[in-house]
């Protein structure tokens, strides 16, 4: 779609968009004629994952499309981790996504320990209802951390209590990477002082368990694990 938007009078390979306002608009005018097109006559849903990684221009394009195609047969469903403080243009984007009248937003919560059992045992890993909570406690009902954990264990019948998955550490490790050297000096601190540290929202302590866990390759006290949040 996008190499035939070029050849309709779009952007150029290789150039950014926000060079020139004038092809930038017609480039997302363009891309709102396609889809436009593609919802016909039986509607068109756009899946865009992790909108948290999307730059400045893919951002005001969707702005763009949430604007101008209503009425239009089409539902986009985008899905983000929270988007980065204040002062930050791709998160103060993200926000402004949020607030247009025609997004519905849904928080989304881990699964309960019903869901958790029905998830390791389609890993191949029965649990009893007892089995299921304590994976449920561990994981926070994270779909990812549940899986990791049933293969880890598939793979390792042997591993010591309270082991964190490679896939975990690896995970976490690239998300701290992420934040600003100010934010991993409040979860060294979270991680020194363990589940009573508590920061705004209360979420300090999830993530400073997080950090100990990724360097050290053991849980948070309290059994959870690193990423559950």
């Amino acid at each position: 779609m996008v190499a035939g938007v070029r050849r309709d009078g779009g952007a150029r390979p290789g150039q950014r968009l926000g060079v020139d306002r004038g092809q930038r608009f017609a480039l997302f005018s363009a891309v709102r004629e396609r889809l436009a097109q593609a919802a016909e006559p039986d509607g068109l849903l756009l899946v865009l994952d992790d909108i948290q990684w999307a730059d400045e221009p893919s951002l005001l394009l969707l702005a763009h499309l949430l604007r101008q195609l209503r009425g239009v047969r089409m539902l986009i469903l985008a899905t983000c981790r929270e988007p980065a403080p204040s002062g930050d243009r791709s998160g103060e984007l993200i926000r402004m996504l949020q607030a247009d009248a025609s997004t519905e937003r849904a928080a989304l919560t881990g699964l309960p320990p019903v869901a958790v059992a029905a998830l390791l045992a389609s890993a191949g890993q029965a649990a009893s209802p007892e089995q299921a909570q304590t994976v449920h406690v561990e994981t926070g009902g994270n779909p990812f951390l549940v899986r990791e954990l049933a293969r880890m264990r598939a793979e390792q019948p042997g591993a010591a209590p309270g082991t964190v998955p490679g896939t975990v550490l690896d995970v976490t490790s690239y998300r701290i990477a992420q934040l600003s050297p100010a934010s991993r000096d409040v979860l060294r601190a979270a991680a020194v002082a363990g589940i009573g540290f508590l920061g705004r929202g209360g979420r300090a302590d999830a993530r400073g368990g997080g950090a100990r866990a990724a360097r050290s390759g053991r849980r948070r006290p309290g059994g959870g694990l690193p990423g559950r949040r």
